[in-house]
């Protein structure tokens, strides 16, 4: 267990592999009867690799590839390690990946749909 400032991050993780694995089954599930073959995967955050998808050679790394996806984060170096900060929430941060060709309205409507 890794708990950091009283996070559990991998209990984090669990939550958001969970989460998201349910958003993947809803996205599916609404854009079944649509005529666009749909693609949708996400990175578990333990271990760099897609949750669905077969994993490659290559892992997803947070400090290359999030930065240039969320303006709100930046890279830090502390120590010989790289760790990305976010604006307001600092190092006390997960970060997920989900990836899709879903239509944006169908992603809001699902996202709406679970927050409720």
């Amino acid at each position: 267990m890794c708990v950091v400032d009283g996070f559990d991050l991998m209990c984090l993780s669990v939550q958001f592999v969970l989460w998201v694995t349910s958003f993947m089954n809803l996205i599916e599930a609404k854009t079944h009867k649509m005529s666009q073959k749909l693609w949708i995967d996400a990175i578990d955050p333990r271990s760099g690799l897609p949750i669905r998808s077969k994993a490659g050679s290559s892992v997803f790394v947070e400090t290359e590839d999030v930065p240039p996806l969320m303006p709100c984060c930046s890279v830090v170096t502390v120590g010989c390690c790289k760790i990305i900060s976010h604006n307001v929430w600092k190092s006390r941060c997960l970060f997920g990946l989900c990836v899709t060709n879903a239509p944006p309205s169908v992603i809001t409507e699902v996202l709406a749909a679970m927050a409720s």
